[in-house]
Formats: C-alpha cells, sequence, structure tokens
C-alpha cells in the first residue's frame, strides 16, 4: 500500500492532517511562481492555451489543403487536355480542309472550263 504523508511530524500521530491541510490551502492560494494564478487557473490556462493553439493549427490546415484543391484544379484546367475540346476542334478543323478543298475544287473546274472555251 501507499502511505501518504498527510502529517506534519515524524510519528504520524494519528488524526494529525496537518500536510494534507497545506496541500489543500496551497492550491486554492494565487502563487507568484505561476504568475499570481492558483494551481487551477494556471491549468486552465495550459488547457486553453492547447485549445487554441490546436484550433488555429486545424484552421491553417483546412485553409491550406482548400488553397492546394484551388491551385491544383487551376493548373490542371490551364494545362489539362479536354479531349473532348479536342475532338470538337479536330472535327471543325476537318470541315474547314473539305470546304477549301471544295473551293480549290471547283476553282479547277472553272479554269477548266474557261481554258476549253
Amino acid at each position: 500500500y501507499r502511505k501518504i504523508a498527510a502529517s506534519s511530524s515524524s510519528t504520524g500521530l494519528p488524526g494529525d492532517n496537518t500536510n494534507a491541510l497545506n496541500i489543500i490551502k496551497l492550491a486554492e492560494e494565487n502563487l507568484s511562481e505561476l504568475g499570481g494564478k492558483t494551481f487551477t487557473g494556471f491549468y486552465k490556462g495550459i488547457v486553453s492555451d492547447v485549445a487554441t493553439l490546436t484550433s488555429s493549427a486545424y484552421d491553417s490546415l483546412t485553409f491550406d489543403a482548400k488553397l492546394l484543391k484551388e491551385i491544383s484544379m487551376r493548373r490542371e484546367s490551364i494545362s489539362g487536355v479536354s479531349l473532348e475540346e479536342e475532338a470538337a476542334n479536330l472535327i471543325k478543323y476537318q470541315r474547314a480542309f473539305e470546304a477549301g478543298a471544295r473551293i480549290i475544287k471547283v476553282t479547277d473546274e472553272l479554269l477548266q472550263t474557261v481554258i476549253n472555251l
């Protein structure tokens, strides 16, 4: 069993709880070593600081993740190749080529007709 030194005397007289009372008094006392705070107030301050830092770190992480996603999406929109867009452009250029070929053919036929007159 553990023995707690609740008595201030080395003999440990029954009912002598001087040390226990001093510890309780110390727990409720403002201490200059703790910035004028009690043990409880000092502990609450540490917990509050840790909570604030944790919240700040989480907010920063969330912001950074959103920023990374946005930058990645912008990079993809600039450098990415859309197969649908490329296919549409290919069809458009093919039609323009066909129209140009028809113009050349008609011009050639007209020129042949003029030469044969």
